[in-house]
């Protein structure tokens, strides 16, 4: 599950950053 967790993150900082 840390592979998930880091990828949800990594898509919200993207998404965040994109925003």
């Amino acid at each position: 599950m840390s592979v998930i967790c880091s990828n949800l993150i990594d898509m919200m900082v993207i998404v965040t950053f994109y925003t």
